[in-house]
């Protein structure tokens, strides 16, 4: 009755239903009576309802899987494994582009409905991304990628009403209603060499295959490869990232001279330019990022020294390291920049155009004029970007005129809120 109420007997035979139900009872009397026995010992003199007692169980969670389904078995290295897990610090973060790519990709080339990035955690599966399904978070119970994680190899499935593992889940007989299936491990590498399965890229539709050819096979094991090294890179910046905030930690603090800059290298200012909010926001690549390090020029100016004035050429534009500045125009303050962010981009932005029209260098100089005075408020490192510099980097690093332009439309973003009515404090404009 309790099963039938659940409408979980929709794949049993009446036999095979019958023989579980009296079994289910069997064993619920016989706690029942321990349970009710072991209470009257103690002569507590409550009267029980023999009932409920048989439906409650012994109080464990009951989970609403159908009675024949059998989860995954846990991996030999399920600790080892679920340790490179929190390591790669992935579960339950945000999508990310590289991922989504992929998922598009693998549902155009495998002409499937669905396709999905799975990571799967102790007691639950992580949708990283997906494309023509929307999810997050499934109980591993009944997750077809707990299976995969422990096979070396893809697991296909043609048809899962089919197969002894699936055919009962909730996936296949409930609303999902996956039919086929295909999953390639991701694995990925720990100190001792180990690589532990963390996750799938796989595939499903409600329609049965079939056949899913040799070469449909590789094509999936490749891209659970490009996984696996895209997630190796990142914790191997991490830990790169990790080691060298702990080594300047441990290390001695010496000043450097005012007037001498810190990021000479260029690796030095590959880091600066990485921390640059329009930098991260358009995730710009490392290789990328280098290139443009490479034509940086660091500078040093003290509290009170004005980086630019208005009407001066509009070249360079500055990276600010450290320090901070405030921008002014006709003495009205507009905005206060601090490390991390950029001015002069915009110069920079109308002097390409210019270029890419035919103007000659030195005119489109001549024409774009700082239009505001900025000044540093402390001692400031910046570094410099000059035109000559940033056109030909304009055609090697298409992703630098986008950032730019981001910079440039937050920038007006910002002062247009700072100079509004409900900005004001008397004749100040507050930033």
């Amino acid at each position: 009755r309790h099963l039938r109420e659940r409408g979980s007997t929709s794949n049993l035979a009446p036999a095979a239903f019958g023989t579980m139900a009296r079994a289910l009872k069997e064993q619920a009397l016989v706690n029942a009576f321990a349970r009710l026995g072991s209470r009257g010992e103690q002569g507590d003199g409550e009267e029980q309802d023999l009932d409920q007692e048989l439906w409650d169980g012994d109080g464990s969670p009951m989970k609403p899987w159908h009675p024949l389904h059998t989860p995954a078995k846990m991996p030999e290295d399920e600790e080892d494994r679920l340790e490179m897990l929190e390591a790669l610090d992935i579960i339950d973060t945000p999508h990310e582009e590289d991922f989504d790519m992929l998922c598009k990709i693998a549902k155009a080339t495998f002409r499937v409905e669905s396709s999905a990035i799975n990571f799967v955690d102790a007691g639950q599966q992580f949708t990283k991304a997906c494309e023509g399904v929307d999810m997050d978070f499934m109980d591993r119970d009944i997750s077809m990628c707990s299976h995969v994680i422990l096979e070396e190899k893809p697991v296909v499935v043609l048809d899962a009403t089919e197969d002894d593992r699936f055919k009962f889940s909730d996936v296949v007989t409930g609303v999902a209603n996956i039919r086929f299936y295909a999953g390639a491990p991701i694995k990925v590498g720990g100190k001792n060499q180990k690589a532990y399965s963390v996750g799938t890229v796989c595939l499903f539709d409600s329609k049965k295959r079939e056949a899913f050819g040799e070469e449909e096979v590789k094509m999936l094991q490749t891209m659970a490869g490009f996984m696996s090294n895209l997630l190796e890179r990142q914790l191997y910046l991490r830990h790169q990232a990790e080691n060298a905030d702990a080594a300047a930690a441990a290390a001695p603090v010496e000043a450097p001279p005012q007037d001498v800059p810190v990021l000479q290298g260029v690796e030095e200012r590959s880091m600066a330019l990485r921390k640059c909010m329009a930098f991260t926001v358009r995730k710009v690549d490392d290789s990328c990022i280098k290139l443009i390090a490479e034509k940086l020029t660091p500078s040093v100016h003290a509290a009170g020294e004005y980086l630019t004035r208005k009407g001066e050429v509009g070249d360079p534009m500055y990276f600010l390291a450290s320090g901070s500045c405030i921008c002014t125009l006709n003495g009205q303050e507009l905005e206060r920049l601090g490390k991390g962010q950029c001015f002069g981009e915009v110069c920079i932005i109308n002097m390409c155009k210019m270029r890419s029209t035919g103007i000659s260098s030195e005119e489109a100089r001549s024409r774009c004029l700082r239009a505001a005075d900025v000044m540093a408020l402390e001692r400031c490192e910046v570094l410099e970007l000059k035109f000559e510099d940033a056109w030909p980097l304009m055609r090697k690093v298409p992703n630098l005129w986008y950032t730019l332009q981001d910079i440039a439309k937050q920038r007006m973003i910002r002062v247009n809120q700072n100079n509004s009515p409900n900005s004001r404090s008397g004749s100040r404009v507050q930033s």
